[in-house]
């Protein structure tokens, strides 16, 4: 039986919703895989609970200046192991412990900050594969060098996780983590958007996990603009927000808090108002639902912005006054948005779930001599 541990933490909905999508398709293509889950920042070396969401909403809306002085600081090969040296100390010995009872065949990480560097004392035997679900440049430390593999979402990344590698040695010692262009690592409900499907009238507004931005603004704003159009809110965490909201008087808000299968209600809806979370992008251009970005957290999120752009799959709306022009652009090119979508291969999941079975067999498995390859399963596999 194979044994796969997937790592995340509840800081925003991606990491999430990553590894239960990750452990679903294990499951699907090997019925005898045990996959555990475990949130590795929820409790601290020194047996503390923390609250991740709670946190990270922290982090993102009053503490945004020094989350943003950090980013820039750490996001250098220079400081990126003092960031790593700091997650060691405060939560290091909780994941090694979880290692240690699960005793996997394979390691899987959906969060940046969990990765053998991380982790004290011997490395762990078993593969350790980074699950990346940034888009643009992300931060150096999704790029562990101890790391047997590294799934990017996109080909465009493949030179960036080269460069921050690059003399950098493997958990074997002798070649570099093998990058693998896995696609991204989410999934779409198979009939979103296909031709012949009707327009539903309904607008998605969300802005993560823990919910940051002026989402309330937004939200009063697409109520007052579109009286005729259903506008679902994910509040997610913030409950808050969810009762201010459902206390705002307009029939045709559908406010909602945290909603676990996100994937159904987003693909019931025309188009998708959100910040620059890359776990939504992805869902949102698989489900090939045109997008309205209306802000990022920090630097952590500001290139998912030239992602959309760049690809043709959305636009960018500065402030809340705009937004409705905006929405009402989406609609008159609706067709050119949703065909650039279809670009984008919808079995990224399985890619990886594919290679990380692979990697449990010894006598099939990939190793980090292939380096970077496009179909996501090793070359010669």
């Amino acid at each position: 039986m194979t044994k796969v541990l997937i790592l995340f933490s509840r800081t925003g909905g991606g990491h999430l919703r990553v590894a239960r999508t990750l452990a679903e398709q294990l499951t699907r293509l090997d019925p005898s895989c045990h996959v555990s889950m475990g949130d590795g920042l929820e409790l601290t070396s020194f047996g503390l609970r923390t609250d991740p969401p709670r946190d990270f909403l922290l982090l993102t809306t009053r503490l945004i200046a020094l989350y943003n002085a950090t980013y820039a600081a750490t996001d250098r090969a220079r400081t990126v192991g003092a960031l790593r040296q700091f997650i060691r100390a405060v939560w290091g010995k909780s994941v090694r412990d979880l290692i240690t009872a699960e005793a996997p065949d394979v390691i899987v990480s959906t969060h940046h900050f969990l990765s053998p560097a991380t982790i004290p004392g011997p490395r762990p035997k078993s593969p350790f594969i980074m699950v990346v679900s940034d888009l643009g440049r992300p931060h150096r430390i999704w790029f562990d060098p101890q790391l047997h593999s590294i799934m990017i979402p996109a080909s465009e990344m493949a030179e960036y996780a080269q460069l921050t590698l690059r003399g950098r040695r493997s958990a074997g010692g002798d070649a570099e983590p093998a990058i693998v262009d896995s696609g991204f690592p989410i999934s779409a409900h198979a009939d979103s958007n296909e031709p012949g499907r009707q327009l539903t009238n309904k607008l998605l507004l969300m802005a993560g996990g823990s919910v940051t931005g002026g989402i309330a603004k937004h939200a009063l704003v697409l109520a007052r603009a579109f009286p005729e159009k259903q506008i679902v809110v994910v509040c997610g965490w913030n409950e808050p927000l969810r009762r201010r909201l459902a206390r705002a008087g307009f029939e045709n808000l559908d406010v909602r808090g945290y909603v676990a299968d996100i994937d159904s209600v987003l693909g019931q809806c025309d188009v998708v108002i959100t910040k620059a979370g890359p776990v939504t992008i992805m869902e949102s251009i698989l489900h090939r639902k045109p997008l309205v970005i209306t802000g990022w957290v920090g630097m952590q999120e500001k290139d998912n912005v030239d992602f959309v752009l760049r690809h043709g799959v959305g636009t960018y709306s500065a402030g809340a006054k705009r937004l409705a022009q905006s929405v009402n652009a989406l609609y008159e090119r609706y067709d050119d948005f949703v065909e650039r979508a279809q670009s984008f291969h919808r079995d990224g999941p399985q890619r990886i779930a594919q290679y990380v079975l692979e990697l449990a067999r010894p006598v099939i498995s990939p190793t980090s001599r292939y380096g970077i390859i496009g179909s996501g399963v090793a070359q010669g596999s």
